[in-house]
This record gives structure tokens, sequence and C-alpha cells, in this order.
């Protein structure tokens, strides 16, 4: 059974990943009717039931991906998630165009949605090594985004 959690989150992982609400909520509604079966049978915090939700949102993700356009925000903010006003997204939104797809999903799984380097690894099929790599590639891609914005470095 699909959790309310997991469905947050699988919302959660499509609006950070899409950026763009009306292409993110039909897709994450999508994906969570295919977690519905794959998950019927399978205890909520098992390292299955976290590997077959990563892997899903991560195959449902390249099926659309070249649909996207990336590097762009199309979210009211209002519904989805509601930001303390003195948080920006234009840091994430340059990571999002110009980050690697493995390591844009490795920082969505690991730092917005709370997967463990493990976890990731299991549902990537690759080792826990590779994830651990990608995650630190991200976060230094995004940190060097981010302090290139504070010194007004476009």
């Amino acid at each position: 059974m699909l959790s309310e959690s997991q469905v947050r989150s699988v919302a959660l992982f499509f609006l950070y990943a899409v950026l763009d609400e009306h292409a993110a909520l039909p897709i994450a509604d999508k994906t969570s009717g295919i977690l519905r079966s794959k998950l019927s049978r399978v205890a909520e915090e098992s390292t299955d039931a976290k590997r077959i939700l990563i892997s899903t949102c991560k195959t449902q993700f390249e099926k659309i991906k070249k649909s996207l356009s990336r590097g762009t925000m199309s979210m009211t903010l209002s519904n989805a998630f509601v930001l303390p006003d003195d948080v920006s997204l234009a840091a994430w939104v340059r990571f999002q165009k110009e980050s690697p797809d493995d390591e844009l999903l490795t920082v969505i799984f690991s730092r917005i949605m709370g997967f463990t380097e493990y976890d990731i690894a299991e549902a990537f099929e690759v080792s826990e090594g590779t994830a651990t790599y990608r995650l630190g590639r991200g976060l230094r891609r995004l940190g060097e985004i981010q302090r290139g914005m504070h010194r007004g470095v476009v």
C-alpha cells in the first residue's frame, strides 16, 4: 500500500526535478498509481520499498525529461509548498539546468527526500561509493552556483 507520506515524497521529487507544477503533478499522480501496485505487499519503511520508490521515480523522470524545459521555473508555490520569504530557488533553478541527471536526482533523493546513499545506490544499481561521489559532486556544484550568485556572478 502507498502511504500518504510516500505520495508526498513522489510529488516533492517531481516538483524539484521538473520545476513546473503543471507538468510535475500529473506525472507524480501517474507514478503514485504505478507505486500503488508495486508496493502493495511491501512494508513502507523496508529497503525494498525505498528502492522501488526511488527507481520508479527515476524511471518516470527519464520518460519525461526530453519534454522538459530545464532551467526555468513555473510554479505558484502557493499550494505546492511554501518557502520562507528569505529563501530563493534561483540557485536550484540553475543547478537543475546545468547538472547531469545522476547528480540532480541524487541530490533530490538525498538532501530533499532524506534517503541514504545506500538506498540510492540500491535503486540506481550502482555502488554506494558511486552514489556518494554523485552526491558530493552535485552538492559542490550547487554550492558554487549559490556562492556565485551571492558574489553577483551569474
